[in-house]
């Protein structure tokens, strides 16, 4: 009997041994491989998303820029008094910006023959005032602004006709 335990327990520890070195659950170089392969792809796939993601918020933000110049620019051109004749002048901005001011005689286009025919000559004129802001990457304008101003008119205009 104890001869037999013996045996039960050197085959049993025979047995075990191979089963120990060869049913090791693990990993083999393949599916490594594999994993590595798809981490890598999903990695380099979140990248460019986020590549692009922060091109278009630097656009948003230079758009953004733009807007807020234009608008400053705009606001400060009307307010001079210098400004009520024709007249075009270019600004060099901070951050590359760079402004146009274009201040002309507003021609509403109506129809070469009314068919009214006054001699009014009124003591006001229109101005139309036009802002561009050209990016400092771009050389088009990337954002433009135009509005138009009540002047008074020069004294020869103030002259009544006289028949």
């Amino acid at each position: 009997m104890i001869s037999r335990i013996a045996r039960n327990r050197n085959r049993s520890v025979a047995a075990d041994q191979p089963e120990s070195i060869h049913g090791i659950g693990g990993f083999t170089l393949l599916e490594v491989l594999i994993a590595l392969i798809v981490l890598a792809v999903g990695v380099s796939v979140t990248l460019s998303v986020m590549t692009r993601s922060l091109g278009n918020i630097r656009k948003v933000q230079l758009r953004t820029q733009a807007v807020e110049y234009a608008q400053f620019i705009m606001e400060s051109s009307l307010k001079r008094e210098d400004l009520e004749e024709a007249t075009t002048f270019t600004e060099d901005l901070e951050d590359g910006f760079r402004c146009t001011v274009n201040v002309e005689e507003y021609d509403p286009g109506l129809d070469a023959e009314p068919q009214i025919q006054t001699q009014t000559i009124l003591p006001v004129k229109l101005m139309q005032y036009t802002v561009e802001i050209t990016g400092p990457d771009s050389a088009e304008p990337m954002f433009q602004l135009q509005t138009l101003k009540l002047v008074t008119g020069s004294q020869e205009r103030l002259q009544p006709i006289l028949r």
